[in-house]
């Protein structure tokens, strides 16, 4: 535990860089210089006192034990990085003082479920909750002048630019609104849980990389004036993901008993699930056409306890279970052939695999250096060891 005297006004950059303290007291500080704190791994507790003005860029990045934080009316900036990968904290306020936040202020704080603006705040930077996969809301002072809240979702006050969708918002489908002109830079980054959005036709922009990492976002409904293309990362990525573009009046996904199917230009997909029952079939076709199952296609799924693929399912993509966290048992077809990378990655409830003789043959066959004379109960572990390992399985 450490107390600074109050006769001390300034706080040198990098002064407890990656050291061990465990507590520190400021209660004459105005200023915290860059990275003062950055890496202080055991640090828990933080007392600034109500002379401090400016916290600088990086001052509390990667305190990965810090769980809470509190910000004292007097700040009134916080610099770019400064809550960077502080992995516990899961709420912020920003009090009424701050009037700006530069950029990735938040990012990497995976465990942040909730952010509320003062009144204050008029300037925000770039991607600001970057990689917070845990982030659901975004609540705003009704007195701001700047900023507003929607739905826990971040726009201007008036309307006109969407700055952020918190990235663990359940929306499968999301219109945005139609006075918005303009996508922020990182604004939908990371929002798996997104298969289907509309663009209003006010929208002129959308910024760089607004929707990377969105990987289920497979579908756009563009009422727009742009022109959008697929497989490409122009226009921020929006139809990067996608099967399909186009201005229709409602969603072209189907809804079977919860699963998600999309046709494409050329073949089905299913792309994700939206059903609240805890067992599942992954069935051999839909409306008797055979389908491809997309990427990170059940990813993040917390309501999944029991999978089992039908007989003709014949590949499981990358991440395709990835973080289904409930997912405690796989039962695997037969002429299953491919199970990419991370299929399983972050599955922590699975302890259960179903193989039948012929998967297990042939998994012998090849990959018998690594299993040969293993019992069948060792070869689902042995699979599952794989899985964790995030190493694709082909065969």
């Amino acid at each position: 535990e450490v107390v600074i005297p109050e006769s001390v006004t300034f706080l040198a950059n990098s002064s407890f860089f990656c050291t061990a303290i465990t507590s520190i007291s400021l209660p004459g500080v105005q200023t915290v210089g860059s990275a003062a704190f950055k890496g202080c791994a055991n640090l828990t507790d933080v007392n600034l006192g109500d002379k401090i003005t400016v916290i600088g860029s990086s001052a509390f990045a990667r305190c990965i034990s810090l769980a809470e934080f509190n910000i004292p009316e007097s700040v009134t900036g916080l610099g770019g990085y400064v809550f960077e990968e502080c992995t516990l904290l899961t709420s912020v306020t920003i009090p009424d003082s701050v009037l700006t936040l530069d950029s990735v202020t938040f990012g990497g704080c995976t465990n942040l479920e909730t952010v509320y603006i003062g009144s204050g705040l008029t300037t925000i930077g770039v991607m600001e909750f970057v990689n917070c996969p845990s982030l659901v809301s975004i609540e705003v002072s009704e007195d701001n002048a700047s900023f507003k809240s929607v739905d826990g979702v971040l726009y201007s006050k008036d309307g006109k630019t969407l700055y952020c969708y918190p990235s663990a918002k359940e929306d499968v489908f999301f219109t945005i609104p139609n006075n918005v002109t303009t996508v922020y830079t990182y604004a939908f980054y990371g929002a798996t849980n997104l298969s289907s959005i509309q663009l209003p036709q006010s929208l002129t922009k959308i910024n760089d990389n607004a929707f990377k990492n969105c990987f289920r976002l497979t579908e756009v409904i563009n009422k727009s004036y742009m022109r959008l293309s697929l497989s490409v990362t122009t226009d921020g990525y929006i139809g990067y993901y996608a099967r399909e573009i186009h201005g229709a009046n409602s969603t072209k996904l189907i809804d079977v008993d919860g699963l998600l199917f999309q046709k494409g230009n050329t073949k089905y997909y299913l792309v994700g699930y939206v059903g609240d029952a805890s067992e599942i079939t992954i069935p051999d076709y839909y409306n008797g056409y055979e389908y491809e199952i997309i990427p990170y296609a059940f990813y993040g799924n917390k309501t999944i306890t029991k999978v089992t693929l039908s007989p003709k399912v014949a590949a499981l993509p990358k991440y395709a279970f990835a973080e289904c966290t409930s997912l405690e048992s796989v039962t695997l077809s037969s002429k299953l052939r491919n199970i990419g990378e991370y299929a399983f990655a972050g599955c922590t409830a699975l302890t259960e695999a179903d193989f039948d003789d012929e998967f297990i043959d042939r998994w012998r066959t090849n990959r018998g250096e690594y299993i040969r004379g293993l019992t069948d109960t060792a070869v689902a572990a042995e699979c599952l060891s794989v899985t964790y390992a995030n190493v694709a399985w082909k065969m």
